[in-house]
């Protein structure tokens, strides 16, 4: 099976092509421009470097959220788009789950955590199962205190990764991935969609906009 995969969550951006389990291609869409002027372009090129037609595809993919606002409308509608023309199924994966992906290989809880602005993280709990991500707590949003009081009641110590962590700063005392992890990636979204149900997809906001 070949998937697309669309990643437009954050600033750092991406798209990969994802083959029977194989990644075949990823590109990162530069943080300068805005991702409606590169996405289009960037899976043309993927898809060329591939030598993969759009028809070729049997599966498109997005990250539907939690995430910047813009960011996920744009991309969701790239990935709606690309469905309906060529006829294929479209599934969307939350975009913490994606990110929890990156920490495959922790043993404990992991926890990925977004900047959601206004004081506030996006995160979820997750822990890895034959090297996917399972839903501990379903995804949320907390300001920055609330979520710290929430980490100390964890049983086990959780590994947190994303830009998140750019806002807890000192606050937070315990277990952080390193800088490369904390990227969303659209292969993570890829694979993970090789095992979801196709459906109609809608951004995750998670809160109101304004």
């Amino acid at each position: 099976m070949r998937i697309l995969g669309i990643e437009t969550s954050t600033l750092t951006g991406s798209v990969a092509l994802v083959e029977d389990g194989r990644l075949l291609g990823e590109t990162t869409l530069s943080v300068s421009v805005q991702h409606s002027e590169r996405l289009m372009p960037a899976i043309e090129q993927l898809l060329k470097d591939a030598a993969v037609a759009p028809p070729q595809i049997d599966l498109f993919a997005v990250a539907e959220g939690p995430g910047s606002f813009t960011g996920l409308r744009i991309g969701i509608a790239a990935a709606q788009g690309l469905a309906m023309a060529h006829a294929k199924p479209l599934a969307g994966v939350s975009t913490l789950r994606g990110l929890a992906m990156n920490a495959a290989l922790f043993p404990g809880p992991v926890v990925p955590v977004l900047n959601a602005f206004r004081g506030e993280v996006y995160f979820g709990v997750y822990r890895m199962k034959e090297g996917r991500p399972e839903t501990v707590q379903d995804d949320g949003v907390l300001p920055v205190a609330d979520f710290l009081e929430r980490l100390r009641s964890f049983e086990d110590e959780p590994l947190l990764l994303g830009n998140g962590l750019e806002v807890l700063k000192a606050e937070f005392k315990g277990h952080a991935a390193s800088a490369p992890f904390h990227t969303p990636r659209a292969a993570n979204i890829a694979f993970l969609a090789e095992v979801s149900t196709p459906s109609t997809v809608l951004p995750r906001y998670l809160r109101r906009p304004g």
